[in-house]
């Protein structure tokens, strides 16, 4: 409600430039949401573009990078999200950039968004044209904030874009809400990797990524486990193991020293993201949590296994059977009936420990995916 309020009194207070032929994207979430909707923003750019208007994009600053390699937007303008939300100098002063920047549009183009957030930044930006997705009616702080949030929004164009599904919607079918709403439409959703070289990375001839980490303990297969997997691609398949991650991980990459010696190449913590992209896209199968590295590798056709959790079960991934993208790419999950609980996990576990459904994956069940996928994938390079 303070944040409703103090947003409105700087909408009294600065007025609106002139608007003019500038657009501004917004995509204000994770590297693996910005992967799956990279096409999708890109025919939006090639869309406002054909019609003579320049692109800015606003993202969070762990985006920057991959936008930059994409040539999305002419400007990038970073987002703090925390700051944002609770830093009342850095909100102001992000208003007044916006609401004077003399946008003639702005896209909104996340599906899951948080009002105080997503919705305001569209309501600062003021521009005559504003399209966006109208969001569920439980998200958080969605009752609270409408009133003058929704105000922010030009109706028919929200409805062109929103009107098109429930929550859980997979946000494959978004994607292609978005495309389409550009004119577009694609085989498969997401584009390759853009062309950022990876050669001066002390990368092996044949070798599988294993990225064990997942921004949150409760989402991460145990360590120890993928351990044993990454043994197994050694010893039974020959694939050297390349070790990702957003920060380094002694407490695995020494053991797995131990067991592979010279067949591993531990770079956690040690590329940036647009590498990230390109590692992956060399290797012959990657093993990982639900993370932006599942998306690298299907948009590369890469082989991919997924140890998945049920807490958005089915919005991410598995991915729709009829996507291309689903041909080389497996999940691994164990079904329980409290699945899409949004990670508000009913069972009691340590701070550090994965939720329930994670947990009860075992390393045998996502070997014999493992494999499966090897096999698959070798029969389609054949």
């Amino acid at each position: 409600m303070l944040l409703q309020v103090f947003d409105g009194v700087l909408g009294l207070l600065v007025p609106a430039a002139r608007p003019g032929r500038r657009v501004l994207l917004i995509r204000t979430d994770e590297i693996g949401d910005y992967v799956v909707h990279r096409q999708a923003l890109l025919d939006l750019q090639a869309y406002f573009v054909s019609r003579g208007q320049q692109v800015d994009f606003l993202c969070l600053g762990l985006l920057s990078s991959l936008a930059q390699a994409d040539q999305l937007g002419e400007q990038v303008l970073i987002l703090d999200k925390r700051r944002y939300s609770n830093d009342w100098r850095y909100r102001a002063r992000l208003f007044v950039q916006l609401r004077r920047a003399g946008y003639g549009a702005v896209v909104q183009t996340r599906q899951d968004k948080i009002a105080t957030v997503e919705d305001a930044l569209t309501f600062a930006v003021h521009a005559p044209l504003r399209i966006g997705w109208e969001g569920s009616p439980v998200s958080l702080y969605g009752l609270l904030s409408r009133p003058l949030y929704h105000l922010s929004f030009t109706r028919p164009a929200v409805r062109q874009v929103a009107d098109v599904g429930q929550p859980q919607r997979h946000e494959f079918d978004f994607s292609r809400v978005l495309s389409a709403f550009a004119g577009a439409s694609h085989p498969a959703v997401l584009r390759p990797s853009a062309a950022t070289p990876a050669s001066e990375l002390p990368l092996p001839a044949r070798y599988a990524v294993v990225f064990p980490t997942a921004g949150w303990p409760g989402r991460e297969w145990p360590a120890p486990r993928f351990a044993q997997i990454a043994e197994r691609l050694w010893s039974r398949h020959g694939l050297d193991v390349v070790l990702c991650a957003a920060g380094p991980l002694p407490h695995l990459a020494g053991p797995l020293r131990d067991a592979l010696g010279s067949h591993l190449s531990d770079l956690s913590g040690q590329t940036s993201v647009p590498q990230l992209a390109q590692i992956i896209a060399g290797a012959e199968i990657v093993i990982t949590n639900e993370t932006s590295a599942t998306h690298f590798a299907a948009s590369n056709a890469v082989p991919c296994v997924t140890v998945l959790g049920g807490g958005h079960f089915g919005r991410f991934m598995p991915y729709p059977l009829d996507a291309q993208e689903a041909r080389l790419s497996r999940a691994v999950y164990h079904p329980m009936p409290c699945f899409q609980c949004d990670w508000a996990c009913q069972f009691p576990r340590d701070p550090d420990a994965p939720v329930r459904c994670i947990d009860l994956i075992d390393v045998d069940t996502v070997w014999q995916t493992v494999e499966a996928v090897l096999r698959e994938g070798g029969d389609a390079r054949d």
